[in-house]
């Protein structure tokens, strides 16, 4: 049976997509519970999907036979909610708009 540092060990060797560091060393590893099966936390600041597919495969090749579960906490994807994306209209009751700036 693995310890919590065992696992943490383990984990040092998943190198964030794109970076030379591990995820633990950028404390990304949120929470690690050893049970029936080891519960293994990571909140990453990526909303790319491709980079947490990437580190749950990396957790589990790290992790070899022991069965995990592996929770990727990631930032929402914002919203586009700019007019042009959703080409609605704001203000309809306005024909014309004139936008001024100063620099």
């Amino acid at each position: 049976m693995l310890s919590k540092e065992d696992v943490l060990n383990r984990l040092k060797g998943v190198i964030y997509p794109g970076f030379e560091k591990d995820i633990v060393s950028f404390g990304f590893v949120k929470n690690v519970e050893i049970g029936d099966k080891i519960l293994i936390e990571v909140e990453i600041v990526s909303s790319n999907p491709d980079v947490a597919n990437e580190l749950r495969t990396d957790i589990k090749r790290v992790m070899g036979s022991n069965e995990c579960v592996i929770n990727i906490i990631q930032p929402k994807i914002p919203e586009e909610k700019s007019n042009s994306q959703s080409g609605k209209n704001i203000a309809p009751q306005i024909k014309n708009f004139v936008m001024v700036s100063s620099g």
